[in-house]
């Protein structure tokens, strides 16, 4: 179940990159931490609810987690937002040994995770496959989040609340 919002634009303040004010709020039936969705994929998370406004956390700001599954090998890890529009990494989680491929497609993992499971995140830009340590799997989102008029919050996926 979700609740269309239409976007405002960013908030007041000089703190406001990553973020997008959208026309919806806790009269509407959200919370804080809920998933923010287009027809497309992920965008973010809801970080401050109002009566009738709402904060969304985009997908790309520096402090966005979310738990991300490789749909070729099925292989679980973090994504992160990098600050760059439109990009997130993988860094944590993806095993060295993994054949990642250019272009697969990444989904959310669900699970313990604040994101219901297999919400479409994006395709994989570099599989960083040279990688002995750590690896840093680069995704483009699947969602464009420069021109957003419209999003979805997902009320309905039960268990969803408050976290990071």
């Amino acid at each position: 179940e979700t609740v269309v919002a239409r976007i405002l634009g960013t908030p007041p303040g000089n703190f406001a990159t990553h973020v997008v004010e959208i026309d919806k709020g806790s009269d509407d039936g959200l919370t804080e931490g809920q998933p923010v969705v287009t027809g497309a994929g992920l965008v973010g998370r809801l970080e401050q609810v109002d009566r009738d406004r709402s904060i969304i956390r985009l997908a790309t700001h520096p402090d966005f987690r979310v738990g991300v599954r490789l749909v070729g090998s099925q292989d679980e890890g973090l994504g992160r937002g990098t600050g760059d529009d439109d990009i997130l990494v993988l860094d944590s989680g993806i095993r060295a040994d993994v054949s990642v491929s250019l272009g697969e497609v990444v989904t959310t993992s669900g699970g313990r995770s604040l994101f219901p499971a297999d919400i479409p995140v994006g395709r994989v830009l570099d599989p960083d496959p040279d990688s002995e340590f750590r690896r840093a799997i680069v995704v483009e989102l699947a969602a464009g989040l420069e021109n957003l008029s419209f999003v979805n919050v997902v009320v309905g996926a039960g268990g969803l609340g408050g976290g990071r």
